[in-house]
């Protein structure tokens, strides 16, 4: 058996163990890169209702999508960037890391919907 499985065997997943205070001294951004953007409405929705996140960065990675059409009110401040043309999801992940103020950064798709202990844990 190699060093690095040894290790785990004795690793302790204590993620049910969180500690809300913890969290709860951390912002926290989100940075979503977005191509066609049908679930992404949905997505917001279901962020907005977690309460534990501070921003979502919207990286638009295509000139043809129209941010417009998904930016509603939300329980978190929402910035919405745009690319000139398709750089694919790792460069919008680092541009939505630019923008991002956040002491914590969560990357996710535009189709990706949390636990809701997520977070926390």
């Amino acid at each position: 058996m190699g060093k690095l499985y040894e290790k785990s065997l004795n690793f302790i997943n204590n993620w049910k163990e969180s500690d809300i205070n913890i969290i709860n001294d951390k912002k926290i951004s989100v940075v979503i890169p977005v191509y066609h953007p049908e679930y992404l409405r949905n997505v917001l929705n279901h962020l907005s209702k977690l309460g534990t996140i501070n921003e979502v960065i919207l990286v638009f990675d295509s000139f043809d999508d129209d941010p417009s059409l998904i930016i509603d009110k939300y329980s978190f401040e929402l910035i919405v960037v745009q690319h000139n043309k398709n750089y694919n999801a790792p460069a919008a992940n680092n541009t939505g890391a630019i923008h991002a103020s956040g002491d914590i950064i969560l990357f996710l798709d535009q189709d990706m919907i949390l636990s809701p202990n997520f977070v926390p844990n």
